[in-house]
């Protein structure tokens, strides 16, 4: 290597860590899993691991069921575990699901094994090796290379990848080194240009000014020496540590990580409620969570950058900033010296385990708060441990621990709980989540998400403000939100955000304004949506190879009225994704506004077969026989869609509004009462329930459910009116 000539110190370090080790040509060097004729036989298929001369081979079943021979190109990853690529037809790679545990004998390694043990994955699943999320040239290639260009031809649908090294070498981060070649060689030759502070390199990764933590006297409390000047590094290493989709073919290093990625807020199924790790989303939106992030800790305080491996072992890499005598005793910890409950980042770091055997630490660096488990529904550290214990155990052993601690709010798990469980009660908590500016800004930013399933004057508003938030990320996810608006509401109110510094806020501003009347464009607020829309339309052409693409295509062309482009767009989506459903929904919803019900029944029949267990199909479906007046099929599918999710009221809801229409209010109301002990806290469920109640003169069971829902919405002035004409 080029730089391994100067850099001898720093390649030494690099050489052999994960980085280097993140992907290798398949040789006896870099291959650690046995293929000496070894089987591996899961659900009724057996994988065959062998070599034929010097080349590796995988014998597999292939997604028509038929058992092929692959040729392992590639090792990805060394350790715990390793997996290997698979050369596959129109140039792609696909990592095969069953990996070779990295670990020692001792540790339970030293063997084959299935990435999904507890599931039988036949050769049409989502989740058999051959399918689209386990393609390397899509999912993983762009963090495991250097200079990848993913090359993908939509016509031929094949790919034609290229990087310029094959792992994670110093131009990854470093961005492109021929220049610094060229300033290190004019420097030998006193040549050098000597005010080039970046010293021929794009961008400066390194801290201007070295920096130490020292002990402040006052709070005793950590404190850097030098103030941050440069938040480029946690950007940098974010471009792979997060949980995030490129928007652009071609990544310019030093910019922020939202000029090049979107990054994935706390959604469900991503984060606990209270920001906690839960799908892997890797480190970048836990760590930005932190306290120690907004006290200027980085990423080259705790790990070498170089090696990869963490600077210090135990309690050693806590003390160097917060002092061993306060924190490193039982006094701190409450448990024994040097046993696993004094170990710092067992308790503020949990970890969580991914492919089965692969640890990982959350990099949210927070206090243990067991007493907030229970209410909030999230994982609690001591529970981790003390795996033969439940949340109430651990939240009253806390309770004895410190007893004069009054239980105080997380910032962002209530509201966030409740929202996910669309509470009413959620909605003023996310107001002032979203209201508080110290809260971490990927939560507020993912109020917005939230604020959007509570259709309402004060919703939208908080959606609106967010727009001028002086946070990048709350202007995306507020820009992304604002669908309820019209056209000349949406204009007036982000028309702003196509001169945004963040190319990502840009582009869905310009997704957001497309189909702004042209009367209300001047010539100059034109030519920025237009150069805006062109970003967007070359975002989507970045991940052209996967459905969502062509979601966001279908969705823009349908707003510009351009239904046979938006048409062909969702085809191909459904084509590369037999289950994307939001394909299958807005297709058949384009149809709906051609007026031909045929294809749209057509359309969600075909979507019925791929998911039979979606509610939303049937809902969907019913819609168009109730327009074609086929009232007794509706009928059907609205209850079944309602049988499917008792856990979401609004299908019962929609389901009992149905029926009251055909002249059956008792079926109706016995829907809502069944609904309402599934969701005992929904006010629309309660309203629709106690109108019908009084419909059929039901009165002191109309009164019954009003004073329920009283205490809910205990401001309602009609509800307290209509109570006491109840009781009178």
């Amino acid at each position: 290597m080029t730089c391994a000539k100067c850099h001898q110190k720093e390649y030494k370090l690099w050489l052999g860590s994960h980085h280097d080790q993140a992907m290798k040509i398949a040789s006896p060097q870099t291959v650690l899993g046995n293929f000496n004729n070894q089987t591996f036989t899961k659900d009724g298929i057996t994988s065959k691991f062998y070599r034929k001369k010097k080349a590796y081979y995988i014998q597999a079943q292939d997604n028509d069921g038929k058992i092929k021979n692959y040729k392992v190109l590639y090792t990805f990853g060394f350790y715990p575990l390793q997996q290997y690529l698979l050369k596959y037809n129109n140039g792609k790679l696909q990592a095969y699901t069953i990996a070779w545990d990295a670990r020692t004998k001792e540790q339970g390694g030293q063997k084959w094994y299935d990435l999904y043990p507890n599931e039988k994955i036949p050769a049409n699943d989502p989740l058999h090796w051959t399918t689209q999320n386990f393609n390397w040239n899509y999912m993983c290639a762009e963090c495991h290379s250097t200079n990848l260009k993913k090359n993908y031809d939509p016509k031929t649908k094949s790919y034609h990848t290229t990087w310029t090294q094959i792992n994670v070498a110093c131009q990854a981060c470093h961005g492109p080194g021929a220049e610094h070649v060229q300033w290190a060689k004019d420097l030998q030759s006193n040549t050098a240009n000597l005010n080039d502070k970046n010293k021929g390199l794009a961008f400066k990764l390194k801290e201007p000014t070295p920096a130490i933590w020292n002990i402040d006297p006052i709070t005793k409390q950590p404190k850097r020496s030098t103030k941050i000047k440069s938040n480029v590094q946690v950007q940098t290493c974010a471009k792979c540590h997060s949980r995030r989709t490129p928007i652009t073919q071609k990544y310019t290093h030093g910019k922020p990580l939202l000029d090049t990625h979107l990054l994935e807020n706390l959604r469900e199924n991503l984060y606990h409620p209270d920001g906690q790790i839960q799908d892997e989303v890797y480190v970048y939106g836990s760590f930005i969570q932190s306290k120690m992030y907004h006290n200027n800790v980085r990423c080259s305080d705790c790990h070498d950058v170089h090696s990869t491996k963490i600077k210090f072992q135990g309690a050693a890499l806590c003390t160097q900033c917060h002092t061993q005598q306060t924190y490193d005793t039982p006094k701190h910890h409450k448990h024994k010296p040097f046993g696993k409950g004094a170990s710092c980042v067992d308790c503020h770091m949990p970890q969580k385990t991914y492919m089965i055997i692969d640890p990982r630490r959350d990099h949210s660096i927070r206090i243990p708060r067991p007493d907030l488990s229970i209410q909030d529904n999230t994982p609690n550290a001591c529970i981790n441990c003390h795996t033969d214990k439940t949340k109430r155990w651990a939240a009253d052993a806390f309770k004895k621990w410190y007893p004069k601690i009054k239980p105080k709010q997380h910032p962002y798990a209530h509201a966030f709980n409740l929202a996910r469980q669309n509470k009413p009660q959620a909605l003023p908590l996310l107001q002032k989540v979203l209201a508080n500016k110290n809260i971490p800004n990927i939560a507020r930013a993912s109020t917005l998400n939230y604020l959007a399933q509570y259709p309402s004057p004060q919703a939208t508003q908080a959606i609106v403000q967010g727009l001028k938030d002086t946070s990048p990320l709350v202007r995306l996810a507020s820009v992304q939100n604002i669908q309820n608006l019209n056209p000349q509401q949406k204009f007036a109110v982000a028309k702003h955000l196509l001169s945004d510094p963040i190319k990502a806020v840009r582009l869905y501003a310009a997704s957001a304004l497309a189909s702004t009347p042209k009367k209300l464009l001047t010539p100059k607020i034109a030519q920025k949506l237009k150069v805006a829309i062109d970003e967007y339309l070359q975002m989507q052409q970045t991940n052209i190879d996967t459905p969502f693409a062509h979601v966001n295509l279908g969705i823009h062309y349908t707003a510009l009225a351009q239904f046979q482009t938006a048409i062909k767009a969702y085809q191909q989506a459904i084509a590369l994704d037999p289950l994307q459903i939001r394909a299958y929904i807005n297709l058949a919803d384009i149809y709906r506004q051609q007026k031909n019900e045929t294809r749209t029944q057509q359309t969600l029949k075909t979507a019925i077969k791929q998911m039979p267990k979606n509610p939303l199909i049937y809902q969907t479906l019913a819609f168009s026989y109730i327009r074609t007046k086929q009232t007794d099929k509706a009928l059907t599918l609205l209850k079944k869609s309602a049988q499917l999710a008792p856990k979401q009221p609004r299908f019962a809801y929609v389901y009992s509004i149905a029926l009251d229409n055909t002249g059956n209010t008792p079926l109706a109301i016995n829907q809502l009462i069944h609904s309402h002990t599934k969701n005992t806290d929904d006010p629309d469920t309660l309203r629709l329930l106690i109108q019908y109640l009084l419909k059929t003169r039901q009165y002191p069971q109309a009164l019954q459910y009003a004073k329920i829902l009283k205490r809910i919405t205990p401001q309602d002035q009609n509800l307290l009116n209509l109570i006491r004409q109840l009781q009178q």
